[in-house]
């Protein structure tokens, strides 16, 4: 069922700051800076279709409505250095994510997860110029969003359905790179 139901309008910023400094001895730093901030809001909405009123159907429910203005984060927040010497190199990021709130039909089963910094790290080696051995991880630290409530009898809903940066915690890696 596809349809037309909503209007929004997003405003916001993103600034990306950006600085190399190269050094004899110790290799090339790229440095950088991003932050972005947004903010959505409905601006109206369309009639609920006859055939799904006479079901006694929502289409553009309150779930449904703030799951657009309140489910991302309104700020995210990048610091990344990349840096290498000769065949090394290495890249480290620390990503803030502002808080989110996952909604309900009802306000009273809404939950305000706070922000969290996520870090994630590369290091590599170039064999030769087509070849790279690389290991690293994403969500190096192993971060979750806040335990809030709602927990079901197996043990789901901890961490709420869904976050920025992911419900499964750190993945780690080893990788062979080859550029044809």
């Amino acid at each position: 069922f596809f349809t037309n139901a909503i209007d929004t309008r997003t405003r916001g910023i993103d600034a990306v700051a950006e600085y190399t400094l190269r050094t004899s001895s110790l290799g090339a730093f790229r440095l950088s800076a991003a932050y972005s901030y947004n903010e959505t809001k409905i601006l109206s909405i369309a009639d609920n279709p006859a055939a799904l009123s006479s079901l006694n159907v929502v289409l553009f429910g309150r779930q449904a409505q703030r799951d657009l203005v309140v489910a991302l984060p309104r700020t995210k927040l990048a610091l990344t250095n990349d840096w290498s010497l000769g065949r090394v190199h290495a890249l480290a990021r620390a990503t803030r994510f502002g808080r989110y709130i996952e909604s309900s039909n009802v306000a009273t089963g809404d939950r305000t997860f706070g922000g969290k910094w996520v870090a994630d790290l590369d290091i590599g080696y170039d064999l030769t110029d087509r070849v790279t051995l690389a290991v690293g991880a994403n969500n190096l630290f192993d971060t979750y969003p806040n335990r809030n409530g709602l927990i079901a009898a197996d043990g789901s809903g901890a961490y709420g359905g869904f976050a920025p940066f992911g419900l499964s915690g750190g993945s780690y890696y080893a990788r062979v790179g080859v550029s044809l």
